[in-house]
């Protein structure tokens, strides 16, 4: 807890981990257990935003946006097996298993970028994408509109936690698109990585 990453490194959660990477403007990345990402391009910029760009290996991430990114020039992509995902301030979570990449938008607008086109994912849907076939929207899973109320009580926990108040860590568990049964709040042990800074 406490370090910090930067351009250039690669971080995996193992089995029955799961790490929250902060970054600056108060936007959160939340690892699934057995996820691999890469940073490919974290900086700042003249305008006090960052530009970011995340790589991930395998596994899923849940990615918390800070509102209003063009305010400040600002950049937030996560990239996947071809897929890249773009952001202005959102939450929305991409998972990888094999060739196919899944995102999730919880809130705002994610555009997915494919070799087919760009769609546009809105709150409450999820977009299945793959190298060999082309990208489908639909309506989010119940398991997946879970997770993201799961997700907001972690959120909570760590506004707290800055504010001094310590508790118990929640958990949201493997996402049901990595592949995994297990659903928010499930019984996996808890980990806060390190985070850029």
């Amino acid at each position: 807890e406490g370090l910090t990453l930067e351009e250039g490194d690669h971080i995996r959660a193992g089995r029955g981990t799961e790490v929250i990477l902060r970054l600056k403007n108060d936007t959160f990345v939340h690892m699934d257990e057995d996820t691999e990402l890469e940073i490919t391009q974290l900086s700042g910029n003249e305008s006090q935003g960052f530009l970011s760009r995340l790589k991930l290996l395998v596994g899923s991430i849940l990615s918390d946006v800070k509102k209003n990114l063009p305010d400040t020039h600002s950049s937030f992509e996560v990239e996947s097996g071809g897929v890249v995902c773009g952001v202005r301030g959102t939450v929305f979570e991409v998972a990888k298993t094999g060739d196919n990449v899944e995102t999730t938008t919880h809130d705002g607008v994610v555009d997915v970028k494919s070799s087919q086109g760009t769609q546009s994912v809105k709150a409450g849907n999820s977009c299945t994408s793959s190298k060999s076939g082309g990208s489908s929207v639909h309506p989010s899973s119940a398991a997946m509109q879970a997770r993201f109320q799961a997700w907001k009580k972690i959120r909570h926990h760590l506004a707290q936690k800055r504010a001094g108040k310590t508790g118990r860590s929640p958990k949201l568990g493997r996402s049901p698109s990595h592949g995994g049964g297990k659903g928010p709040g499930s019984g996996a042990p808890s980990h806060t990585g390190r985070g850029h800074r």
